[in-house]
């Protein structure tokens, strides 16, 4: 990225580190309303990355605006649609007059978190200007269910993480990787008996995918460092395994990344 008007600059690696941060703070607030803090403290990270000393929102908001406008998010649209996105300083000004207040509960506490997010989606679209590879935007080591483990273990893993899709890793290297949806679950375990589901959930994954009880689609695979505009057309409504040069498969792309 580039020198901003404020005199900071951003390298990629560190806007990634910067953009993954926001998001995982929005992330923990989804999950659990009394993180409503995280968003925050990502937001002043940011801000001393480009100030160290800087003390409270108010010494940050000039490089965290000067970023901002890097985004349309945070300039052209506040001024096309003021009545959807609201500008980027009443934003900072809100979250710092809601961060200000002695205690934060209930509604305070909402605001806070709905600046904090608000500010969060501005910045993350401008770190990420400059970005245009798969691996700039793949979830990184996902999470993979084994031919050995039992269905069951395949439906822990999607209700535990909130997950449409789990990759399948083969048997030996040179096996395919496979991708199981949650409706491929849902119709292998569903409309039976109560014995023959207890029976479905303890199968390895192996055998229900023998049988062609258990659905899948062959996983398709990208390269990490394959330029984003090239795969996004290939997606479809499943999600990319990413591959490393050797082969190995080091993260995974669904089109929600890419928004």
């Amino acid at each position: 990225m580039g020198r901003h008007s404020t005199g900071v600059t951003v390298g990629k690696r560190a806007a990634r580190h910067f953009r993954d941060d926001l998001r995982a703070a929005r992330y923990a607030v989804l999950a659990d309303s009394e993180q409503y803090a995280r968003p925050l403290q990502a937001l002043e990270r940011l801000g001393r990355f480009f100030r160290p000393s800087a003390k409270g929102l108010g010494e940050l908001e000039l490089d965290l605006l000067a970023l901002g406008k890097r985004s349309p998010l945070g300039s052209m649209l506040t001024s096309q649609w003021p009545e959807i996105h609201r500008p980027l300083p009443a934003l900072l000004e809100l979250l710092r007059e809601a961060r200000n207040e002695a205690m934060h509960v209930g509604a305070r506490a909402r605001y806070l978190t709905h600046h904090a997010t608000e500010i969060s989606l501005i910045l993350e679209d401008a770190l990420e200007r400059g970005m245009s590879t798969v691996a700039d935007f793949m979830v990184a080591a996902p999470l993979a269910a084994e031919l050995w483990q039992p269905v069951s273990h395949v439906r822990h893993l999607m209700l535990a993480n909130s997950f449409s899709f789990i990759p399948v890793a083969p048997g030996n290297k040179r096996g395919a990787w496979r991708m199981i949806a949650d409706y491929h679950v849902a119709q292998y375990l569903r409309g039976v008996g109560v014995s023959e589901r207890r029976r479905r959930l303890a199968r390895p994954v192996k055998d229900a995918l023998a049988s062609r009880a258990l659905g899948f689609h062959p996983a398709t695979t990208v390269r990490a460092d394959a330029p984003v505009a090239e795969i996004v057309t290939r997606m479809g409504d499943h999600p990319v395994l990413v591959q490393s040069s050797r082969g190995d498969v080091v993260g995974i792309l669904t089109a929600f990344d890419l928004l």
